[in-house]
């Protein structure tokens, strides 16, 4: 939802509005216009998009193993609801698999012996659509 004024003859978007009450400025978190006898929201504050991906950190030793795993989470709030998923390596990575990229849980995978590492990113996109990522080290050993 986008509300926009006019403003010396130029149509400006509204992000933030805010109105003078007993000689003080209040953030107006709604604005309701009556069209036809009808109410109807033209404007509504949000707080910023942000996610947290949980656990920041994954350090995970295996002996004796064909592959390890380890779960991961990201949490969503605020922008403009639904959001969308997309789990990538920023950087490293290899020999380490993201078995549900594009979901809000993920399991990390890696097959075969040795050590493994990499930057997972984490990024949520809303309807806006805006975009808030997240990152997560993972450390992986298979050992014999």
């Amino acid at each position: 939802m986008t509300t926009h004024i006019k403003v010396a003859g130029v149509w400006e978007l509204v992000t933030a509005p805010s109105i003078k009450v007993a000689g003080a400025f209040k953030d107006v978190t709604e604005v309701w216009i009556r069209v036809a006898g009808v109410w109807k929201q033209t404007f509504a504050s949000s707080t910023p998009l942000s996610v947290n991906v949980s656990p920041s950190t994954i350090n995970k030793f295996s002996i004796g193993c064909p592959h390890t795993s380890a779960s991961i989470s990201a949490s969503a709030s605020g922008g403009e609801p639904s959001y969308s998923y997309a789990w990538t390596w920023q950087s490293g990575g290899s020999g380490l698999s993201i078995n549900s990229p594009t979901s809000s849980s993920t399991t990390i995978t890696q097959s075969g012996a040795g050590f493994r590492s990499g930057v997972l990113l984490m990024t949520v996109t809303d309807q806006a659509p805006d975009n808030a990522t997240d990152t997560c080290s993972v450390n992986m050993e298979c050992g014999t």
